[in-house]
């Protein structure tokens, strides 16, 4: 429950933050993009790397939750609480972010 109202608020109430240290090398719209053949490869390239996510503030890592690019996938299942547990077992920002004290 916890997990899906943490995920719940990411998604409705955004915060906006500065100084964010790390960006997502591929992004939807680019030529790499364009090249993925399915969701699963979409979803490895968007990983924040394990050294970086540890070290993130969770001001910053706030922030690159806000901005996964598969963010509002979560829409396309016909339930949301589907579409929430496979951002948070697809993505490894949210999963820091849920372990985190706030």
């Amino acid at each position: 429950m916890k997990t899906k109202i943490i995920l719940f608020t990411i998604l409705f109430f955004p915060m906006f933050v500065f100084g964010q240290t790390w960006d997502y090398p591929i992004k939807p719209g680019s030529e790499e993009w364009k090249k993925f053949q399915n969701n699963q490869e979409k979803v490895e390239a968007c990983q924040i790397p394990e050294e970086v996510l540890t070290s993130l503030p969770t001001e910053d890592l706030t922030e690159l939750c806000l901005q996964y690019p598969l963010l509002y996938d979560v829409f396309a299942f016909d339930n949301l609480n589907r579409g929430l547990d496979k951002l948070y077992n697809d993505f490894n920002g949210i999963r820091e972010l849920y372990r985190r004290k706030i």
